[in-house]
């Protein structure tokens, strides 16, 4: 008799953190995309969908290619930058106006920002607590390298860390446009 296995597939990256995401990505590490493809859809539902390597070999392979396509169209989707989330009972905000960001604030960023293994750092930088809001308008803490804080970044969902690398994208675009055409 077959023992059953039950486990849920996160549908969306607001369901999952950024630390399981690196957690990911550190397990794949030297792995080769189209040699070690079992491997490394193992190590996705592994570390999605919570389940040991041997629950994985023992599940039916169409409950495999479901889960893998649900995954998989959750890294599809595509995010405006979300500017306010809500992290741990503390609202979270994104740096109100990139023109004021310190000097301190934009050397630590380029640091870390698309370094996967120190992007909880790079989060920590661009958003912080919300210390006031009217309307659209808001105020976030000011910057100090708070390594607690740091840490609790890699419990924000990945959803906010990939609108925020879509926004940069963006940005790095027409700023390249504006001064070719300057």
């Amino acid at each position: 008799m077959q023992k059953e296995i039950k486990f849920i597939v996160p549908d969306s990256l607001e369901e999952i953190t950024l630390g399981s995401y690196q957690s990911y990505l550190a397990s794949i590490e030297g792995l080769d995309e189209t040699k070690d493809v079992k491997e490394i859809n193992t190590k996705l539902l592994e570390t999605f969908c919570g389940l040991e390597s041997d629950q994985v070999n023992l599940l039916p392979f169409n409950a495999v290619e479901s889960a893998l396509k649900v995954l998989t169209d959750a890294f599809k989707e595509e995010y405006e930058l979300i500017r306010m989330f809500n992290l741990e009972g503390a609202k979270m905000g994104f740096i109100p106006k990139l023109d004021d960001m310190t000097l301190g604030e934009y050397i630590d960023l380029e640091t870390y920002f698309g370094d996967w293994e120190n992007m909880h750092k790079a989060m920590a930088i661009l958003y912080r607590v919300v210390n006031f809001e009217k309307g659209e308008k808001y105020s976030i803490v000011p910057y100090d390298t708070n390594e607690d804080l740091q840490e609790l970044m890699k419990l924000m969902p990945l959803s906010v860390v990939m609108s925020c690398m879509v926004f940069f994208y963006h940005l790095g675009n027409e700023l390249a446009q504006a001064t070719s055409t300057y």
